[in-house]
């Protein structure tokens, strides 16, 4: 019944082929798979790892649902929609843009924690030096990220703008023709 609905679409919309559909519908399907075979595996490790230390796996729960939490702030799903919507514009499937999305913000967590545990291993003195690197790269990198989101968006709606000042002209033209050609 989903595919149906999917090859319906496509026969309707004429940027987007049922060639193109069935493509993103496997692809999707793939990405979704490869999703759940992800956190399966992530959860089986942190349940292996709470072998060895049993707070692992409450810090671990909490960590999952916090993200969780995290992935639906409105700054995320602005970011990911403008995306999805220029790729829209230009005639592509944005399917995996939430999942790059999160592979980028995750891959920032990860070298972060990374640099923590070295650093915690390492002399305490360092810590507070590379917090305040942290916050310094996770800002500089959050607000690049944002400002890139909302050029393209000011990109967008300045195509939108021209394009109905463009038909409000040619509407107005043809008013005018259709005027002078009553009288």
């Amino acid at each position: 019944m989903h595919h149906l609905s999917l090859h319906k679409l496509a026969a309707e919309d004429t940027c987007v082929g049922v060639e193109v559909i069935a493509a993103a519908t496997t692809r999707l399907k793939r990405l979704v798979w490869g999703l759940l075979a992800f956190n399966l595996l992530a959860w089986l490790g942190l349940l292996a790892a709470a072998r060895l230390a049993s707070p692992l796996v409450w810090t671990g729960v909490l960590a999952y649902l916090l993200g969780l939490q995290h992935a639906f702030d409105a700054d995320h799903i602005a970011a990911i929609d403008a995306v999805t919507r220029k790729l829209r514009q230009d005639g592509r499937m944005p399917v995996a843009v939430g999942f790059f999305f999160a592979v980028g913000h995750s891959a920032a967590v990860w070298i972060l924690a990374l640099v923590l545990l070295v650093l915690v291993r390492g002399p305490l003195n360092h810590v507070s030096a590379a917090g305040q690197l942290g916050e310094l790269i996770s800002r500089v990198a959050s607000a690049g990220f944002l400002t890139v989101i909302g050029l393209l968006n000011l990109s967008i709606a300045r195509r939108l703008w021209c394009q109905l000042s463009d038909r409000r002209v040619s509407t107005a033209r043809g008013q005018g023709e259709a005027g002078s050609a009553r009288r």
